[in-house]
Parts: structure tokens; C-alpha cells; sequence
């Protein structure tokens, strides 16, 4: 008699656009984030300056909140 796993659900991995709105990056901004400075992971983020938030749009301020969210411990 053939028994039958349990599969478990489980809910789908979060977008990287998500991840990036999760944050409190407006949905326009992040999506330039992706598609203007090629950021294709949360660990890019990182690695971006408050110069390049700035320059597709993004304010002084949330783009510091942001890198200060990102910032390795």
C-alpha cells in the first residue's frame, strides 16, 4: 500500500521587488533600483551610495533610511 507524503505549503519566495518595497521603497523607485542600477539581490543593495538613490530620483532621506536598514550588522 503506497503511502503519501504530506506535502507542506509553503509561500513562495518574495519578489526581489517586494523585498525592496518591504523596506519602504515606493514601488517606482524600487523598480528603478532593479532596472536603472542593475541590483539584482538584497545583498546589492549594500553595495549602493546614497549618490546612485539619489540620482534615480529617490530623496536624501529615505535613501538613508534605506542604506541604513541595508547595512551589514
Amino acid at each position: 500500500m503506497a503511502t503519501k507524503k504530506k506535502t507542506e505549503e509553503t509561500k513562495p519566495e518574495p519578489t526581489l521587488l517586494e523585498q525592496i518595497t518591504a523596506l519602504g521603497v515606493a514601488e517606482d523607485i524600487a523598480t528603478k533600483i532593479v532596472d536603472d542600477l542593475g541590483v539584482t539581490s538584497v545583498t546589492d543593495l549594500t553595495m549602493l551610495t546614497e549618490k546612485d538613490l539619489t540620482s534615480i530620483g529617490m530623496k536624501a532621506v529615505p535613501a538613508r533610511k534605506l542604506l541604513t536598514a541595508v547595512k551589514p550588522s
